[in-house]
């Protein structure tokens, strides 16, 4: 029932005629609906005995608005635009504070929030030219309890920081704890280190520099080596006011003293720039090496170099070592007189000279001139400073060189040495070459062998009745006999291991002529009643079974193709004398990797084939 109260609106409030004009209407569920502008004087208050609701109920696709008043004059409105339900707060056409219907806050304002402020999203958004944090610490990756086991990669990321899809980043690395940084770092103050913090490169810290409290120190450690590079390399004092080391690119290297220059190289060699300068040798500068200005070296202690005043020169060594000359290089003696002579004490015992552009080598001469004169092609002895034949000996009775005697023209019979072993060395080949193509082995004097050429045949002989010939080598550290030839069974050939023929193997095995021999490939004895069981296999690595008398055999190395033939037998059942094998029907049950085989009986009386699982089955592939 819904009950209609008419009243006249005017100026004079309260009064009411029967015009029919509906002001207020109030519904069966007590819902008062005003057909225009309700205005209070006093608050409105809303009470119920449940919720207590104040609805605004715009039209479908216009808009539901509260509007707020200061003096008559609107200030603020809540509105909601029934389209797609976003409320806003408004003032002067201005939406300040908006929600749209899927939660979405939006201000065109400031915010500030009294209390915490708490994001349970996945992303939070700044769209701001400038962040001004009042806190002095952020923290990353917080939480409650022990957040460690995700720490890894937390950071700061500048988003297309060098293009549009690299990015730049500053995160940490939670495997060997560091800050990880994607791009290099430029400093425009110092970058201080406490001491004994070190300041590390390479991935295993090979690269150190650090100060220790006392000392500042650059190590290297690990595999390579530590180089240094400039195009002008200076070792200073720390300020840099004086030089100890300085080293040029493509130039000299300079070595200082007290900031004066002492020792520098060149292209030509080393160089001691100043007047007076001394090279000092031993622990107490036993010998010291000094350029005198326009003189030369002056070589003062147990080593001295004097002249005797017309050009001539001496080296003396005067103390109680030996004097020794060493070079990486050849040393050159260059005597214009053509002799080299050596003595002891000032008496002379040999001598190396030059004889016509020959060079001699002559020995002992007070008790006469006795060497050997060195030829293009030829060395030839010497004898009181001449040409000697037939003179001199090479050796003697009682100091032989091997019992090795050379007697005019370098002929001889024979080589022999009474002990120890006589060893043929060439850098290219040794060449044997006989008359009569034959070249005999003995030992202490009893032939034992011969190699010879047999109507251009090589040809090699055990000479010791029923003497085998034994081929022998080194396998892995240990002597093996790899083939043996008996020479008293006509000789015949013992392998000692495998024999690999790539061509054809053949063989006469009693039948008057030389085929060839086709081999097994592979072969097996199984059993083939219950559970497959192998006895012996040949390349066979498993079986198969397919149920009654079917066995697939699997090679352990594959055949080279399927044009293979297979033989075999099983054990007789009762009734049935005759089992066979055959290759199964099945596609493709003769392969390379394996083959298919089915064991079976032919029939006996009164019986038919079937196939059957005998207790022994030999199979053999033949290829």
């Amino acid at each position: 029932m819904t009950t209609k109260i008419p009243v006249e609106l005017s100026s004079t409030p309260g009064i009411v005629d029967n015009s029919n004009a509906t002001a207020i209407t109030i519904d069966s569920s007590e819902n008062v609906t005003f057909s225009s502008n309700v205005t209070l004087s006093d608050d409105l208050l809303i009470n119920g005995t449940g919720t207590a609701q104040l609805k605004i109920n715009g039209a479908t696709g216009s808009e539901s608005i509260l509007r707020f008043y200061d003096g008559g004059s609107e200030s603020w409105m809540l509105r909601q635009t029934n389209s797609d339900n976003v409320l806003s707060f408004r003032r002067n056409s201005n939406n300040y504070l908006s929600l749209s219907a899927s939660g979405v806050v939006s201000t065109v304002g400031d915010v500030t929030v009294g209390g915490n402020l708490t994001v349970q999203g996945t992303t939070t958004t700044l769209n701001t030219a400038t962040l001004d944090v009042e806190d002095k610490n952020i923290t990353l990756n917080a939480g409650s309890g022990d957040t460690s086991g995700s720490a890894n990669g937390a950071g700061i990321t500048i988003q297309d920081a060098v293009d549009a899809s690299t990015d730049a980043s500053l995160t940490w690395r939670a495997s060997d704890d560091k800050f990880i940084f994607s791009h290099p770092l430029r400093m425009f103050g110092n970058l201080e280190l406490p001491d004994n913090v070190k300041l590390a490169a390479g991935d295993g810290n090979d690269l150190q520099i650090y100060h220790d409290g006392n000392n500042s120190k650059i190590s290297h450690t690990g595999t390579g080596g530590l180089y240094i590079g400039a195009d002008t390399f200076a070792l200073q004092n720390g300020t840099h006011d004086e030089n100890f080391i300085v080293m040029a690119d493509n130039g000299s290297v300079q070595l200082y003293y007290d900031n004066n220059l002492k020792f520098l190289t060149s292209s030509t060699g080393i160089n001691l720039p100043v007047d007076g300068d001394s090279i000092k040798f031993g622990a107490n500068s036993e010998i010291i090496l000094t350029h005198v200005h326009d003189v030369g070296l002056s070589l003062t202690g147990a080593l001295a170099i004097t002249g005797d005043g017309s050009n001539a020169t001496t080296l003396t060594e005067s103390g109680s070592g030996d004097f020794t000359i060493d070079a990486v290089g050849d040393i050159t003696l260059d005597a214009d007189g053509g002799d080299i002579i050596f003595a002891d004490g000032g008496t002379e015992f040999g001598s190396v000279g030059n004889s016509s552009g020959s060079m001699f080598i002559e020995g002992l001469p007070s008790a006469g001139k006795v060497g050997l004169t060195f030829f293009g092609t030829s060395i030839e002895p010497r004898d009181e400073g001449s040409a000697s034949n037939g003179a001199v000996d090479l050796g003697a009775t009682g100091s032989r060189f091997k019992d090795l005697h050379l007697s005019g023209a370098a002929y001889t019979n024979g080589i022999t040495t009474s002990s120890g072993n006589f060893t043929l060395d060439s850098a290219g080949e040794i060449i044997l070459d006989t008359s009569d193509g034959i070249i005999r082995l003995k030992d202490d004097g009893t032939e034992f062998g011969k190699i010879s050429q047999n109507s251009n045949n090589l040809r090699f002989f055990s000479s010791i009745s029923d003497a085998d010939i034994l081929f022998q080598g080194n396998d892995g550290g240990s002597s093996i006999t790899a083939l043996t030839l008996d020479m008293s069974d006509a000789g015949s050939a013992t392998f000692n291991n495998a024999v690999n023929v790539t061509g054809d193997l053949k063989f006469n095995s009693g039948y008057g002529s030389s085929v060839i021999g086709y081999g097994v490939r592979a072969w097996v004895n199984f059993n083939g009643s219950g559970t497959v069981a192998i006895r012996d296999q040949g390349n066979v690595s498993s079986i198969t079974d397919h149920g009654t008398g079917q066995y697939t055999l699997n090679f352990a190395t594959a055949l080279p193709d399927t044009n293979y033939c297979v033989l075999g037998s099983g054990t007789q059942q009762t009734n049935h004398p005759t089992v066979g094998i055959s290759v199964s029907s099945v596609s493709g049950a003769q392969a390379t990797g394996s083959v298919r085989i089915v064991n079976g009986t032919t029939g006996g009386a009164n019986s038919s084939g079937f196939t059957v699982n005998s207790t022994i089955i030999s199979i053999a592939i033949i290829r």
